[in-house]
């Protein structure tokens, strides 16, 4: 008997004999089946006005800046920075934005100025230009890049008492300069995806204030993954890649 036949669910919401399991992955439970058995619990509703191509990777990117965006303090006016402007960063400004918070979009370069201010920001700037030394200090910082940090950088960035978020990490450790974090009451603070009540609500969010991320889309087929992943390679994907059935 497989393991869908006995009724457990596979993904993020798992249970083990007694206790549900959340964050945990089994290679054994796979997602391109024809079929599966889910607890109802663990399933989210797409709003009509979505589409699934739409909805999966708010699931993902959306559902991880919403956790930081509703649950830590962040209040309307506040100067939110993004970090990094890839498939996390675009949407954490787009979902800011309509939150009300002052956004202020960080790239290491020029070439996605115009699109952030589109999707909501309010000022940008390239991490290597002199400008942002005239920048005003941030109250909270979303890390979303894909490179290493460097904390005494960011932490330049912050005003007192502010809080950073590292939502995208590498396994390398990284040396925090405690000196500074502590003079300057600083904070750094773990987050991880939501849970299927915000999941729920973030989706029922964007379908109300007309938000989705900007995808672009491939065939699901072995030349399709091949070509999504030569565009993630080249990191010339602006700004989520979905593979579909339907293509």
């Amino acid at each position: 008997m497989s393991k869908s036949e006995t009724g457990l669910d596979w993904g993020w919401n798992q249970y083990c004999k007694t206790r549900e399991v959340y964050g945990k992955s089994d290679i054994e439970r796979g997602g391109l089946g024809s079929a599966a058995v889910w607890d109802a619990k663990s399933l989210v509703l797409i709003p009509d006005e979505l589409s699934s191509a739409e909805a999966a990777p708010l699931m993902c990117s959306g559902a991880t800046a919403w956790t930081v965006l509703t649950k830590y303090g962040i209040k309307p006016g506040h100067r939110v920075g993004i970090l990094g402007i890839g498939g996390l960063g675009h949407m954490a400004i787009k979902l800011a934005a309509a939150m009300g918070y002052h956004v202020i979009a960080l790239s290491g370069s020029d070439s996605k100025r115009e699109d952030c201010m589109s999707f909501g920001a309010k000022e940008f700037y390239v991490t290597s230009a002199d400008e942002i030394r005239d920048m005003e200090p941030l109250d909270h910082l979303l890390l979303c890049g894909s490179v290493s940090i460097d904390y005494t950088f960011v932490f330049s960035l912050m005003a007192t008492h502010g809080t950073i978020y590292p939502l995208t990490v590498s396994l390398t450790p990284v040396s925090i300069p405690m000196t500074l974090m502590i003079d300057n009451g600083l904070r750094i603070q773990g987050s991880l995806v939501a849970s299927s009540h915000d999941i729920r609500e973030m989706l029922h969010f964007c379908a109300e204030n007309d938000l989705a991320p900007v995808i672009e889309r491939f065939p699901l087929s072995n030349e399709g993954v091949q070509e999504a992943i030569e565009a993630l390679n080249t990191q010339s994907i602006r700004y989520k890649a979905v593979l579909s059935a339907h293509e």
